[in-house]
């Protein structure tokens, strides 16, 4: 396996899947990505990405340095994220700041919704 750093840069159909929260430094959240969807909730956009894992199909939402480098990721493709913790910013903010290294030498094919749920009940 070769994984590597990426780089940032300045429905009816949905999976279900177990949710993942990154709360501790050091959480990590490794497998295929399976699924980027753009959700809108009380007038708020957000991300949600999918994950193949050993365990089965985790989802969990995205924050905006995930969001940039998740970006650039091709669905399929084995990622490790890993939490790093809050860092503060400008105003007495905090963000999360995520590393998330990607190994595009090992994909799984591409699949639809469909047929990611259809193969999730099967087993």
């Amino acid at each position: 396996m070769a994984l590597k750093p990426v780089t940032l840069s300045s429905g009816s159909n949905r999976l279900e899947s177990e949710r993942f929260s990154f709360e501790e430094k050091g959480d990590i959240l490794e497998g295929h990505l399976v699924e980027s969807v753009r959700l809108t909730k009380d007038g708020n956009s957000f991300m949600k990405y999918v994950v193949k894992t050993d365990g089965g199909l985790t989802s969990t939402l995205g924050a905006h340095q995930l969001d940039q480098a998740l970006s650039q990721v091709t669905p399929g493709t084995y990622v490790r994220i890993t939490y790093l913790g809050k860092k503060k910013i400008t105003g007495g903010r905090t963000v999360k700041e995520f590393l998330v290294e990607a190994d595009d030498e090992n994909m799984i094919k591409p699949v639809t919704a469909a047929e990611a749920i259809a193969a999730a009940r099967v087993g």
